[in-house]
C-alpha cells in the first residue's frame, strides 16, 4: 500500500489487525525472498521500499480478497495522527529533522489526500493539511495546498462537517489564499476561522487565525491588520510559539516602517530574529535580517544595513534561497547607489533579475526550497543621504514582508511532487 518508503511503526499501524501478524517477522520474511528492499542510511529507523511491479500485484490481491479499502483507510488514519503530532517540533529547534522525516512520508501523505477526495472525506484533508502549515510553507507548497483546500471545501462531507474539522479546513483555505495573493476572498474565512476557534477555546487555531486575517486586511484595513497583527504577536508570546511570532513581527514591522515608525520596526524584527535565532530557523533568520537592513538604510546607517544585508545573504547561500538572494543583492544595489557607485548598482540590479529568474525555472525551484509566496516583499522607498554628486531618484529597496498592498504575486507554478509511480532508486 506504500506508494514510497515505510518504516516498521507504519508496517504495524498498516499491516495488522488484531495483532494477527508480527511486523517484524514478516518484514524480515520479505527480506529474505527479496520482495522488499531496506535502506539502513538511517540505523535508528530502517525503512522499506517495494519494487513497483510487486507493489502492483499485492495491491491486486488485496482487491480481489476485500481487503483494499479497510488497509487504506488504516493508513490514512495512521497518517493523520503522526502529522498531529508534529506541529510542536516543526515550530522548535527540532524542525530540520521533522521536515525531513516529513519528506520521507509526502507521497504517503499526498496519497492520503487523494484518497480523501476521491472518497468525499472532507475532514481528513483538513486534518493533513492545517496541521503540516509550517512544513507547506517551508517546501514552497501553499499554492498546492490552497488547489487541495478548495478541492476538499466542495465536497459534500464539507456542508456537514463538526466545528473544528470545519475550521480546520477554513484556515487551511484561508491562510493559503492569502500567501498566493487573494486575499479578498480569504478575509471571510480567516473571521470565520477566528469566531469558531474562539469559541472552542482554541488559542492556536486562533493565533493563526489573526497571523493570516491581518495579512488579509492590509489593503482594504491598514489599522484592524495591525491590531490583528498585534493580537496574534501577543498569543505566540503567551503560546510560547517563537515560529508564529517571528513571522507575525517581521510582517508587522515592516507595516511600522511604511507608517514612518523607524525604531518600533526595528524593535519587532530584532524580537523577530530573536525568535527566529532561538529556533535556529536559517529561512526566517534570513527572511528577519533582510528587513533588519532596510529599517537601518531607511535611517541612513549604510554600515549597519550592509552588515545586515550580508548576514542575510550568507544565509541566503547556504539554503541556496535563489529568491532570497535576488532581494538581498536589491538591497546592496541600493546601498550602492546611495553611495553614487552607479556602475556597481547595475551590476548588482543585473545579477538580482538573473538570481529572480533562476528561482522561477524549474531547475531552480528544484533546489531552492523555501516559501516563494510567503512571504513577498514590500517595496520601500528611502532616501540615501547626500552626495557630492548629483543626486539620483530615490532607490527603491525591495524586502520581504508576507502582506502587501500593491505586490503581485507570482504566478503559481504547481510544486514538482516525487512520482509516486517511478521505481526506487
Amino acid at each position: 500500500m506504500f506508494t514510497g518508503s515505510w518504516t516498521v511503526e507504519a508496517s504495524d499501524a498498516v499491516g495488522t489487525v488484531d495483532g494477527d501478524l508480527d511486523a517484524v517477522d514478516t518484514l524480515a520474511s520479505l527480506l529474505a525472498q527479496s520482495l522488499i528492499l531496506i535502506d539502513e542510511s538511517n540505523p535508528a529507523e530502517p525503512r522499506f521500499r517495494m519494487l513497483n511491479t510487486i507493489r502492483a500485484y499485492a495491491q491486486g490481491q488485496l482487491a480481489e480478497r476485500g481487503e483494499l479499502d479497510a488497509t487504506v483507510i488504516r493508513l490514512t488514519r495512521y497518517l493523520v495522527r503522526f502529522v498531529e503530532t508534529v506541529p510542536d517540533a516543526l515550530q522548535g529547534p527540532d524542525h530540520r529533522a521533522v521536515t525531513e522525516r516529513l519528506d520521507l512520508e509526502r507521497d504517503e501523505i499526498r496519497s492520503a489526500v487523494d484518497w480523501a477526495l476521491q472518497n468525499d472525506d472532507a475532514e481528513t484533508v483538513g486534518r493533513l493539511l492545517s496541521s503540516l502549515f509550517i512544513y507547506w510553507w517551508s517546501r514552497g507548497l501553499l499554492p498546492m495546498t490552497n488547489e487541495l483546500a478548495e478541492q476538499a471545501a466542495a465536497l459534500p462531507s464539507a456542508a456537514s462537517l463538526a466545528p473544528y474539522a470545519s475550521a480546520l479546513l477554513l484556515e487551511a483555505r484561508g491562510i493559503s489564499m492569502v500567501m498566493i495573493g487573494r486575499a479578498a476572498e480569504a478575509e471571510p474565512l480567516l473571521r470565520r476561522t477566528l469566531e469558531t476557534a474562539t469559541s472552542l477555546g482554541n488559542r492556536w487555531l486562533a493565533a493563526y487565525a489573526l497571523l493570516g486575517l491581518g495579512g488579509a486586511l492590509v489593503g482594504p484595513a491598514v489599522g484592524e491588520a495591525c491590531q490583528r497583527l498585534d493580537d496574534a504577536a501577543g498569543a505566540f508570546r503567551e503560546l510560547g510559539d517563537r515560529w508564529g511570532l517571528a513571522l507575525t513581527l517581521s510582517t508587522r514591522g515592516q507595516l511600522a516602517l511604511l507608517a514612518g515608525e523607524v525604531a518600533a520596526a526595528r524593535a519587532m524584527h530584532e524580537e523577530a530574529l530573536a525568535a527566529a535565532q532561538a529556533i535556529d530557523n536559517h529561512y526566517l533568520q534570513a527572511q528577519v535580517l533582510d528587513m533588519l537592513g532596510l529599517d537601518a538604510a531607511t535611517v541612513g546607517d549604510m554600515a549597519a544595513a550592509r552588515d545586515r544585508y550580508a548576514a542575510a545573504a550568507e544565509l541566503h547561500i547556504r539554503l541556496l534561497d535563489y529568491e532570497g538572494s535576488a532581494y538581498g543583492l536589491s538591497g546592496f544595489a541600493a546601498l550602492a547607489l546611495a553611495q553614487s557607485r552607479a556602475p556597481a548598482a547595475a551590476r548588482l540590479i543585473g545579477a538580482s533579475d538573473y538570481a529572480r529568474q533562476w528561482s522561477a525555472r524549474p531547475s531552480g525551484r528544484a533546489c531552492s526550497q523555501r516559501p516563494t509566496t510567503w512571504p513577498p516583499r514590500w517595496p520601500v522607498r528611502w532616501d540615501p543621504p547626500r552626495s557630492p554628486r548629483p543626486r539620483r531618484p530615490a532607490p527603491v529597496c525591495a524586502s520581504r514582508t508576507p502582506f502587501v498592498t500593491d505586490w503581485r504575486p507570482p504566478r503559481s507554478r504547481r510544486p514538482q511532487i516525487p512520482s509516486r509511480t517511478g521505481s526506487p532508486a
